[in-house]
């Protein structure tokens, strides 16, 4: 098993965990071998999460599992001063998870343990300021109850209480958008003056990890310089380096599109295959600690898609486009959910793009920011951009493959200044002349209530109109002589204007595929209904 998020894709050397100095432990992703049971049956049941999500800590987890901790008092006069040099680059809607193991002194009189995050490039000596805590680049972002359990639990020795944060979309934390690129503090706080009512961070001696301690150097004095653990007294307003390694880590890990449940570039709603680069689970059954999980020469296959990881979730209303380079496709997924915002959150997932030259790549817009999965609540018309990107030019197409939605999908090439209905004609072929990536020459389009014929077209008593193989067809009610109508594109540009006059259905002319409204007023200047039409030849 491999984990694959590597904090500097340029430089692979680099490990994926690290002490909280910012020293790296151990080289390259995480490598798990697994056993051979007999014949072509491997298995291993030592996988664990730390073997997966990116982390740094104070203490290897072979030392925290293994051995018991010993215990310091958190209280007013002895908060928890926790210092983390990241080495990750911070990208949006990433899981930040936040870990320690304490215990309340009395589960019956314990106060609340608080927890803050503090901005990068703060020295020791901001903490002893009385007012830092009302600083803009702390935030208290969790408090764990004497009442709550332990989010989970490795041993004897290795419990943790959890905080789950995840970035903003400036790749920040918290409602206060604290910066945590590069260093960042961690704070636990038992604001009171009573042993009864405090609480116990575990920890190790630094005898248990070869001498090494939480600066970096082993055997040696600790460096007051290079110390990330300090204890803080809140009345005095000091702060003193600890000798020790705390119980307590950060992990980093690049959220999927588990939000909304959906994926994209899968074979099927439950896809067959496990895709290379992915970490995944076993399940078992209760009672046991392990499971057999076989795999032949005759499973594997070749890996020709690019797989994002989803949950099982509530499913929302999607439209999945596809990109067609001969036998070879690329997928993306537009999906209608109410609570997501216009921008990027945590309902879309990026997309990045590949190598292969054979492959044209399609994907969706907001702002800069390239998307596999665009959700955001639709409206009766939205446009999203689409974009592309070939490594050589030829011929391709776009087409629909499913839609969910009760709304009409168009594509519209602003090359050309074409535009199809893609939910009527489910294809799209076009060439591109010349390889590299197209952020503006194609855009879908949501339709809702748009008339296509006469049975779907306004039956109010001012105006009926329909489309018919390329041309419009309005017909006016009695009350009115004379209707003058303007007839607008999907720009909002002006494509006709007349008079309507008599009470027959009339032809006002043919139109290019496209969506156009349609605006009429009576003699006395009443503005009437207007009217949506899909303009299409058959």
């Amino acid at each position: 098993m491999l984990n694959g998020e590597d904090p500097d894709s340029q430089n692979p050397t680099l490990g994926t965990e690290f002490y909280t100095n910012g020293e790296s432990f151990g080289n390259g992703s995480t490598i798990q071998p697994m056993n051979n049971v007999s014949g072509n049956i491997w298995n291993n049941t030592n996988i664990r999460p730390d073997d997966i999500y990116p982390e740094i800590f104070f203490v290897p987890t072979d030392i925290s599992y293994t051995n018991a901790p010993e215990e310091i008092t958190i209280d007013r006069s002895h908060y928890h001063l926790l210092k983390f040099t990241n080495p990750y680059t911070m990208v949006d809607n990433s899981n930040f998870f936040i870990e320690f193991n304490t215990i309340p002194v009395s589960s019956n009189s314990a106060i609340d343990l608080q927890v803050y995050i503090v901005g990068k490039n703060r020295g020791i000596s901001f903490f002893e300021r009385s007012d830092w805590r009302n600083s803009p680049d702390v935030e208290m972002v969790g408090t764990i109850s004497k009442d709550d359990n332990y989010h989970h639990i490795h041993s004897e020795n290795s419990k943790h209480h959890l905080i789950r944060l995840s970035t903003n979309t400036d790749r920040t934390i918290g409602n206060k958008h604290i910066d945590i690129s590069e260093n960042f503090w961690i704070v636990l706080m038992a604001s009171t003056p009573s042993a009864i009512r405090s609480w116990k961070l575990r920890y190790h001696d630094k005898s248990k990890n070869n001498g090494r301690d939480n600066d970096g150097l082993t055997n040696q004095s600790l460096s007051e310089t290079d110390a990330t653990w300090f204890t803080g007294n809140e009345k005095n307003r000091t702060t003193s380096p600890l000798s020790g390694l705390p119980d307590a880590h950060i992990h980093i890990a690049r959220s999927g599109n588990s939000t909304t449940g959906v994926g994209v570039n899968l074979d099927s709603p439950t896809p067959s295959v496990i895709p290379s680069g992915h970490s995944f689970w076993i399940k078992v059954n209760q009672g046991y600690s392990s499971s057999v999980f076989p795999f032949t020469k005759n499973s594997r296959v070749k890996n020709s898609n690019s797989y994002l990881k989803s949950a099982s979730l509530p499913k929302y209303e999607s439209v999945r486009i596809i990109s067609h380079s001969g036998l070879l496709e690329d997928e993306i997924a537009l999906v209608d959910v109410k609570d997501a915002s216009q921008g990027v959150d945590i309902y879309d997932a990026e997309k990045f793009l590949g190598n292969d030259e054979n492959v044209l790549e399609v994907f969706s817009l907001i702002s800069d920011k390239k998307l596999s999965i665009n959700s955001q609540p639709l409206s009766e018309e939205t446009t999203i951009p689409l974009g592309v990107s070939c490594k050589s030019s030829g011929i391709y197409s776009i087409s629909l493959r499913s839609n969910q939605t009760d709304f009409t999908v168009l594509l519209k090439d602003s090359l050309i200044n074409k535009i199809v209905n893609l939910s009527s004609s489910g294809s799209y072929e076009f060439e591109i002349t010349q390889s590299g990536v197209k952020l503006d020459r194609f855009y879908v389009t949501f339709l809702k209530s748009v008339a296509t014929h006469v049975e779907d077209s306004s039956d109010s008593r001012d105006i009926i109109a329909y489309s018919e193989n390329g041309g419009i067809w309005v017909k006016k009610s009695d009350n009115f002589e004379k209707v003058r109508f303007s007839v607008y594109s999907i720009n909002g540009g002006l494509a006709k204007k007349g008079v309507l006059i008599g009470n027959n259905p009339i032809f006002i002319g043919q139109f290019p595929t496209g969506v156009y409204t349609l605006a009429f007023q009576s003699s006395d200047n009443t503005q009437l209904n207007s009217v949506k039409l899909l303009v299409a030849k058959k």
